[in-house]
C-alpha cells in the first residue's frame, strides 16, 4: 500500500474544518466525477455533515448509476459565495482554471484552506496543501490509497 506524508495533514484539515466544498472539473470525467463522490462518501463517514459538491458543467448522464450523484449540483465555483466555507477540496484539477470556464474571476478567499488531490504531471500545485502522485493510474486510485492510510472503511458506495 502506498504511503504519502500529506496524509495526516489532509485529515487534520478535514477534521478541524466547519465546511467543506468539493468541484468536479470543467468537462467531468468519470476520474473527476468519481474522484468527487468518493471523498463525499468518506467526509460523511467521518462525521462530516456540511459537504457540498459542485460542477461547472452538467455531469455526463452515463454516470447517473453513481451512488450521491444527485448530491453535485450543477454551479461554477465562480458564482459560489465561498465566505462561508472553511475548506476546499480540489479533486483531479491539475490547475485552478480546470475549475470553472471563467478563469479570470477565480480568486479563493484567504480563510478558506485548499488541498489539492490529484495525479497529473502538469499539477501547478496550488493548494495549502498539495498530494499529487504522477506515477498513479488516477486521483480515484491515489485516494484508495489515501483512505486506506487514513483506516476509513471505503465501503461499496464509496468504492463504486
Amino acid at each position: 500500500m502506498k504511503q504519502y506524508k500529506e496524509a495526516s495533514d489532509i485529515l487534520d484539515r478535514i477534521k478541524k474544518a466547519k465546511r467543506i466544498l468539493l468541484s468536479t472539473h470543467v468537462g467531468p470525467d468519470p476520474d473527476s466525477v468519481g474522484s468527487n463522490l468518493a471523498m463525499y462518501e468518506i467526509l460523511k463517514k467521518l462525521g462530516k455533515d456540511n459537504v457540498e459538491v459542485i460542477s461547472p458543467d452538467r455531469v455526463p448522464k452515463n454516470l447517473a448509476f453513481l451512488p450521491n450523484i444527485k448530491k453535485i449540483k450543477n454551479e461554477d465555483i465562480t458564482k459560489v459565495d465561498l465566505s462561508g466555507f472553511d475548506l476546499f477540496i480540489s479533486l483531479d484539477a491539475a490547475d485552478p482554471y480546470r475549475l470553472t470556464e471563467n478563469r479570470s474571476d477565480f480568486q479563493t478567499p484567504a480563510n478558506l484552506t485548499v488541498i489539492v488531490i490529484d495525479h497529473h504531471t502538469t499539477n501547478s500545485r496550488y493548494g495549502a496543501i498539495n498530494l499529487v502522485d504522477e506515477k498513479i493510474g488516477s486521483t480515484g486510485e491515489l485516494l484508495y490509497h489515501l483512505f486506506r492510510q487514513w483506516k476509513v472503511d471505503i465501503g461499496e458506495s464509496a468504492a463504486t
